[in-house]
This record gives C-alpha cells, structure tokens and sequence, in this order.
C-alpha cells in the first residue's frame, strides 16, 4: 500500500506561513531635484534612504509601523530606493529623490542619499545627509565628541573627475581636494546644481 504523499503540500503550508507579503514604501511626489550637466558616458544615480517619521518625532504613533515583514529584514523597517537619472543628449541630467514616502499607515522621511557616479575609470559617491540625520547624530555624541560642521551641498555646484586617468582608477574633486565625506542637505524639498566635468577643466589653484 502506498503512504500519501504529504510532504510537498506540508512544506508549501511551512512556507505561506513564514513569508509575508512585503508592504511597499510608496514615495511622496516633492523631492529633492540634483540636475545639471556631465559627460554623456557617466551613468547617474541616487541611492535613498528612509526611516519611518517616529524616529525623528517620538510624538508619533509609532504602533502604526509594526510589518511582521520586518522582523526578518537585514534593515529592520529602514527602506531604500533607487532612481536613476534622466539624461539628455546634450549631457544634462536629472535625479528627483523623493523626501518622504508612506508604507502602509507609516509615514517614512528621507535620512540620506548616496549619488554615484559612474564611468569607465571613475566610481564616485558623494554622501548625502538630511539635516534632521546629522542633529540626530549630533545629539547622539554630544557628551562623548563635538563634530566639525557638514558643508552644505548647495556649496560643492561642480566635481572634477580623472576620466582620463593614466592610471587604473581616476579620482575627483571638489575645490582643492577630494569629496568631503558627507555633505548636508535639506529636510525639504530643494533644488541643486551639480556639474560634472573633466580634471582638465578644472581652475587653476592659487597659491
């Protein structure tokens, strides 16, 4: 007599019964707008990070951003995006990166952005922190260190990168020396410029 087969169907119900259906972090339509020209061969991109609003106002329901999803996520209930530029043929670009969003009953906030630039001898990602991120961070080290002021993005207009480099990998900077390791941008919507040009055009330093 043959045993019914059970154990395909036992392990389907295993499994419905430990994954859960992930709960979407749908963007909010303002955002941030970084435009301006580069190379046509640079690809452009934003890499987004959002936390949800409680974390930066504990006088939010926080109860509202409880996903059974989460428990098994490497990031806990931090949620990123990735958006890519729109380009022109004439080398302008343009990257919106949404400030808030809302994932279910959650309200998520922009923490920060990588912007990455690519190209084939240049890999540069430029770190973007939202101001309420750094006075989280600031509050956090008060007692144990006072941090240096974060540049405001605004400031940084264009990056020059090697992409000529003789060598294997080309750098890029901003001003007289290489990219800061963060720079800080707005809790709301706002607009920048950030131009991408070769090392060869870039000013001569006065001494």
């Amino acid at each position: 007599m043959k045993l019914p087969v059970v154990f395909p169907a036992l392990i389907t119900l295993l499994l419905a019964s430990t994954s859960f259906a992930e709960t979407r972090l749908q963007p909010s339509a303002e955002g941030h707008l970084i435009r301006g020209k580069a190379p046509v061969s640079t690809q452009i991109s934003a890499m987004a990070f959002y936390s949800p609003a409680f974390t930066f106002n504990k006088k939010l329901d926080a109860s509202v951003c409880k996903f059974a999803e989460d428990r098994m996520s490497p990031a806990g209930h931090d949620r990123t995006l990735v958006i890519k530029a729109q380009r022109q043929e004439d080398g302008s670009y343009a990257v919106k990166v949404p400030t808030a969003g809302q994932r279910g009953a959650c309200p998520y906030v922009l923490t920060s952005v990588y912007l990455d630039l690519n190209d084939a001898k240049v890999s540069q990602n430029l770190s973007l922190s939202t101001e309420k991120e750094i006075q989280q961070t600031r509050d956090a080290l008060s007692d144990v260190t006072e941090l240096d002021p974060v540049t405001p993005f605004e400031q940084v207009k264009t990056i020059y990168c090697e992409f000529e480099s003789e060598f294997e990998i080309g750098l890029c900077h901003v001003g007289d020396g290489l990219p800061e390791m963060s720079y800080k941008i707005s809790d709301t919507a706002t607009g920048y410029i950030l131009d991408v040009k070769d090392e060869s055009q870039r000013p001569a330093r006065e001494f």
